[in-house]
């Protein structure tokens, strides 16, 4: 997922990264968490995953923009 994430170019359009979404990530693109001008779309579902720390995982936006990935615990 580090990977996928680190290699979408900043600034890509939300549409660009939908279509290039690997098939073992699910993202809740229709739960976006807004913030002021961002916007964070969480990573729900890794298959393989074995994070023992139990991290959340978003995409972040600003305005419609791909800004690079987040992770919370």
């Amino acid at each position: 997922m580090i990977e996928w994430t680190d290699r979408i170019e900043i600034g890509s359009d939300i549409k660009d990264v939908k279509d290039i979404q690997p098939n073992f990530l699910k993202i809740a693109w229709d739960k976006p968490m807004e913030m002021e001008s961002e916007t964070l779309y969480e990573i729900t579902e890794i298959d393989g995953n074995n994070d023992f720390l139990k991290m959340q995982n978003f995409l972040r936006f600003e305005n419609g923009k791909y800004q690079g990935r987040e992770s919370i615990k």
